[in-house]
C-alpha cells in the first residue's frame, strides 16, 4: 500500500465492518465534512459492494498497532462497529486509542449468543433455556436438551451467527444431526464469522418485536419498534415476511421497550445503537438477542420517513464525544417492508411484478439483490434473500393491501 495522503486539519470517522447495517455510515460521514477510514474485521471477509477510498480501508490480520498507529495518524476521533462482526475489534481499538466506547469488559456478551444469555440470567433479564457446546455431535446436542429438560422443537444455531444465518428449528432428532450437519458444512468464513461454539436453545413461540433503542452515555431512549412476521419455507422457519413500525405508546410497545432497556443495560451498552429482539409468550416476553449497532440499514431508512429519528448522525456524533440531537425527520406515517423470498434455484431469467410494485401508492423504494443473469437459491436467511420493498402511506389499510400485492406479484423465472 502507498504512502496515506493525510490532510491533519482534517478529523476522521472509523467504521469496523461499515457493511450490511452499517453501509449507512459513508455517505453521512463525508457529508459531515469527516474522512471515512474502514477498517475490515476478518480478512476473509466476502466483501459486499461500498463506495470509499480503497487507500482509506485497513484489514485487520493481527496487526492492532499498525491500525493504531493509522487511526492516530489520521487523527481519528470516532471509531465503532458498522454491524455484528465489528463489535469485538471496535470495542477493543476504541478503548487503546483512548475514545468513546463502550469498553471491552462486557464486549465477548455483546456478540457471542451464549455468553449474552449468561449474562441475562445473571441480571434476571428473561430468556430462553440454553445450553453453549463447542463443536457438538448430535449426542452432546442430546444431552444438553435432556439436562434443560427442552422438548421438541428446540433451536440450534452458530454462537457467533447475524442475520437469521445458520439458525435451525428441529423437531427430532434427525433434525438435530441435519442442523449439526449444515452448521459444519456452512462456509461462514466469508462473513468473517469465527469459532465452533453451537448454542442450544429453547424454543419460543409467541410474536417477535424489534426494539431499536439509543445511548448517549447518560441516558437510553427508544427510538423505534417493529413487529417480526415470519414463515417456514425451505425447511426453515424463520424466513421474514414482513417488518411493520409499531405504535411507541401501546401497552405491548410498553412492554417489550421495559425489557430491551433491561438487557442493553446488562450488556452494558451505554453509546450509540441497539438492536434488540424479543419474543412476547405466553410466559411473558423473552429476549431473543441484543445487537450492539444499528438495525437493517431498510429499516433506519422507513422508520426516518415514517416520523422516526437520525440515528445515523446521532452514533457519529455520540461516539465523537459530541452532544447527539436526536431529532424528528419527517411527518408521522405508518410503515412496513414486504420481505422478499423465493423456492427457486438457479440463473435469474426474469423478474415478475417490479413494475406493479413500483406504481403502488405506499412505494417508497427497494433494496434488490437479485438481477437477471445472477444465480439465486432458495431463501434461507436474510443474508440470501431476493430483498425487500419499503412501503410508506397515511393509511394502515393502504399499507396492509400494498404489502400483499408485493409478496403476490413478485416471482421469478430461473435457468437451471
Amino acid at each position: 500500500m502507498p504512502p496515506l495522503a493525510i490532510n491533519h486539519m482534517q478529523q476522521a470517522i472509523a467504521v469496523v465492518d461499515p457493511f450490511f447495517s452499517g453501509a449507512v455510515f459513508n455517505h453521512t460521514v463525508k457529508k459531515m465534512g469527516h474522512d471515512f477510514l474502514v477498517i475490515q474485521s476478518n480478512k476473509n471477509f466476502d466483501l459486499p459492494a461500498i463506495d470509499h477510498n480503497k487507500e482509506r480501508h485497513l484489514v485487520f490480520d493481527n496487526n492492532t498497532q499498525k491500525i493504531l498507529a493509522t487511526c492516530r495518524a489520521l487523527n481519528v476521533v470516532a471509531l465503532f462497529a458498522g454491524n455484528e462482526n465489528g463489535v469485538l475489534l471496535a470495542d477493543s481499538l476504541s478503548e487503546k486509542l483512548g475514545l468513546v466506547t463502550n469498553g471491552t469488559k462486557l464486549s465477548l456478551a455483546r456478540r457471542h449468543k451464549g455468553h449474552m444469555r449468561d449474562v441475562f440470567n445473571r441480571h434476571d433479564v428473561p430468556s430462553p433455556k440454553h445450553s453453549t457446546l463447542k463443536n457438538p455431535d448430535k449426542t452432546d446436542v442430546l444431552k444438553a436438551v435432556t439436562q434443560m429438560d427442552l422438548k421438541y422443537p428446540v433451536i440450534i444455531k452458530t454462537a457467533m451467527g447475524f442475520g437469521t444465518l445458520c439458525v435451525y428449528r428441529c423437531q427430532s432428532d434427525t433434525e438435530i444431526e441435519m442442523a449439526l450437519s449444515g452448521i459444519t458444512q456452512q462456509d461462514l468464513t466469508p462473513f468473517g464469522i469465527e469459532g465452533d461454539d453451537v448454542v442450544v436453545e429453547e424454543y419460543l413461540e409467541g410474536t417477535e418485536y424489534a426494539v431499536n433503542m439509543f445511548g448517549d452515555g447518560k441516558k437510553t431512549r427508544v427510538t423505534d419498534i417493529w413487529k417480526y412476521e415470519k414463515i417456514a419455507l425451505n425447511g426453515r422457519h424463520n424466513i421474514y415476511k414482513s417488518i411493520t413500525l409499531m405504535a411507541p405508546h401501546t401497552k405491548i410497545s410498553r412492554v417489550v421497550a421495559d425489557i430491551a432497556g433491561r438487557a442493553v443495560e446488562a450488556l452494558g451498552i451505554k453509546y450509540g445503537p441497539s438492536h434488540t429482539e424479543v419474543m412476547v409468550t405466553r410466559a411473558g416476553p423473552k429476549i431473543i438477542e441484543v445487537g450492539a449497532r444499528l438495525s437493517g440499514g431498510h429499516l433506519i431508512e422507513l422508520a426516518r420517513r415514517s416520523g422516526g429519528y437520525d440515528v445515523v448522525r446521532a452514533t457519529i456524533d455520540v461516539f465523537k464525544g459530541s452532544r447527539p440531537v436526536l431529532k424528528k425527520q419527517h411527518s408521522q406515517k405508518f410503515a412496513t417492508t414486504a420481505e422478499l423470498y423465493t423456492e427457486k434455484k438457479g440463473v435469474v431469467k426474469k423478474i415478475h411484478g417490479l413494475k406493479t410494485i413500483r406504481r403502488l401508492p405506499s412505494f417508497h423504494q427497494w433494496h434488490l439483490g437479485i438481477k437477471k443473469g445472477r444465480a439465486v437459491e432458495p431463501t434461507t436467511s436474510l443474508v440470501n434473500s431476493p430483498g425487500h420493498v419499503l412501503l410508506v402511506h397515511s393509511s394502515k389499510e393502504r399499507l396492509k393491501r400494498d404489502r400483499n400485492r408485493c409478496h403476490q406479484v413478485f416471482k421469478l423465472e430461473v435457468a437451471p
